[in-house]
């Protein structure tokens, strides 16, 4: 998997190394250059007169950092240091991403304890940003580490159906030339099991039931053996196809496989201008301890514009 534009975004505190080195090695994987947008922090009114200096000695110690990180990962392509005012800073990352046509945003998670779930900028950049979106975590090596991806075959669309092929091909392109096999989840869940055994409105049997579940599991994993039998590659998939809600079996596979990377798509619908992520990936964001890539279906219109 190549990327032809990578935008780095950074607060240039020198705490988000792993995700620098992470950006320089996948630019070098794609034979790319890498721009940097440094999030300039806003000062205080009565030190406004401050600001140039400020933003130059800013900009100076990181590229300061950033080229000792070039030397340290061998990265041999071009970098391009921008800055951004923090105020707005959704609007105005997003806004660079639909000019210079970036096919990849990068940036570390931007959390206290880098634990679990995402904060405010992480979740509008999720709900928003046009291209596929990188917040990676430290010590998850999203380069050479564990990758997982997640589907779901049951579509109405057919942007469904080619966002499920799109994180497959990705996630195989991330492990191309690993070691590590690609761990494909996919959850399916009997929903109205508790209610067919305690509801008193329909009587089924314990056989009946069992029936009705193995047929539930059936449909979905025939659904999902489709989506898969169109990839290349697929022997060396290793498919895991859990019984349970995904916002509680995806996370919990996670953590207990430690992943370093999961590939998943985040927009419940296409072709409407918004930020609608499904429930179910957004309960399954808030669970999540590793990095994560999201993309979003083709036809995805952000509410961001350029004017």
């Amino acid at each position: 998997m190549s990327f032809n534009r990578i935008l780095f975004v950074s607060t240039g505190l020198r705490n988000d190394d792993g995700a620098l080195v992470s950006a320089m090695n996948l630019a070098t994987k794609s034979n790319t250059n890498l721009d940097i947008v440094l999030l300039l922090p806003l000062l205080p009114k009565n030190l406004i007169d401050y600001a140039q200096k400020f933003a130059d000695t800013f900009i100076t110690e990181f590229n300061s950092f950033a080229q000792e990180h070039k030397v340290k990962t061998s990265f041999a392509g071009e970098l391009t240091v921008l800055t951004l005012n923090n105020k707005h800073a959704c609007v105005s990352l997003i806004q660079m991403v639909l000019q210079h046509k970036y096919d990849l945003l990068i940036k570390q998670v931007d959390s206290d304890n880098h634990e679990k779930g995402f904060k405010a900028l992480d979740m509008d950049l999720l709900r928003k940003c046009p291209c596929p979106l990188m917040l990676c975590r430290p010590d998850h090596d999203v380069v050479s580490g564990s990758v997982a991806v997640a589907i779901d075959p049951f579509s109405d669309e057919h942007s469904g159906h080619a966002l499920s092929l799109n994180l497959l091909s990705t996630a195989i392109g991330l492990t191309s030339g690993s070691d590590k096999a690609l761990d494909v989840i996919s959850c399916w869940d009997f929903s109205l099991e508790s209610s067919l055994t305690t509801g008193t409105w329909l009587n089924l049997s314990m056989d009946e039931l069992a029936s009705e579940k193995e047929k539930c599991r059936s449909e979905h994993l025939s659904a999902l053996n489709e989506v898969l039998n169109e990839v290349p590659e697929q022997e060396s998939l290793n498919v895991q196809h859990l019984n349970g809600f995904a916002h509680i079996q995806i996370p919990e596979y996670v953590a207990k496989q430690e992943i370093d990377l999961l590939v998943m798509g985040t927009v419940a619908r296409t072709g409407i201008a918004g930020f609608i992520i499904g429930n179910t990936a957004e309960n399954v964001l808030q669970s999540l301890q590793c990095s994560l890539l999201a993309l979003k279906p083709a036809g995805f219109v952000s509410p961001v514009k350029l004017d």
